[in-house]
Parts: structure tokens; sequence; C-alpha cells
């Protein structure tokens, strides 16, 4: 599933998978995604740090609006739904771009899909508007892989 995925966006998978663990959820979903992008380090995330999203903040409102699980015993996670939107979202925007690998840029394009979910309730109860991200998250691919045709 994440073969045509950076290095980065995979370790940032990564990161959401030993995100749902921490908070002791079975599955991993858009929160896990969001903290991980959060906490990846990249520009992407020093982009969510100029809107005020921080790992702390965003775990917060996560534990709020899903609480903690009950843990998982199983070896490997599954990924919501909601998350596997995201990852179809992300590579379509790729692939609408004419860029060959799924980036974190495009990740995060894929939290703010549209749909109402874990991630973008944390956008929303930290006031800040999707479309502001979105803007932002565009201006880095383009800055990165060039304008979008």
């Amino acid at each position: 599933m994440f073969k045509n995925f950076t290095e980065r966006a995979k370790h940032t998978v990564l990161l959401a998978e030993e995100e749902a663990r921490k908070l002791g959820h079975k599955n991993i979903g858009t929160g896990m995604l969001l903290l991980a992008i959060v906490g990846e380090g990249g520009a992407i995330s020093r982009i969510l740090d100029g809107f005020g999203v921080k790992s702390e903040n965003v775990r917060e409102e996560v534990i709020s609006l899903m609480g903690r699980g009950a843990g998982s015993g199983r070896a490997e996670l599954e990924f919501s739904d909601n998350a596997k939107d995201v990852f179809a979202f992300a590579s379509a925007e790729a692939q609408k771009r004419s860029i060959k690998d799924v980036a974190v840029p495009h990740l995060l394009l894929g939290l703010l899909n549209g749909k109402d979910t874990v991630a973008t309730r944390v956008f929303d109860v930290m006031g800040i508007r999707l479309d502001d991200v979105r803007a932002k998250a565009s201006e880095e691919l383009d800055k990165v892989y060039g304008p979008r045709i």
C-alpha cells in the first residue's frame, strides 16, 4: 500500500501507528495521522506549528474526541476507513501534480479532504481554517515540486 510513499511519508505512517498504540487504540485513524505529521519534524510540521498546532495540543484534542482505548494485543494495527481515504486522496493529489511519490504534504492534504474526521475536528476546535492549512500545504508542494499545472 505504501510502496509509492517517500521514506519520510512511510516514517510518518509508522509514527501514526506508534501514536495509536500510545493511546491504546486498536486502529490507526486520522487523529493519529495528524499527531504523526505534527511530530515528524519536517516542513509540514513547521507549517502547522505556525498555526499553533503542536503535539501536546493535538494529543489533548484527540483524547478529548476519542478517549483512550483499552489497547490491542495485535502485532499489527489496522487503518480506519477514514485513514484509508486519506491515503487514497493523498495518492490522487500526487497524481494530479504528476508526482511519482506521495509525500507528507500530500498526507496533510488527504487529512483535509473535506470529510468530517477527528483530524478536521481538531483543527475546528483550535479555530484553524482548513482552507488556510490547505493553501500552505500546496505552497510547500509548489516549492518542492513546482507549481501545479
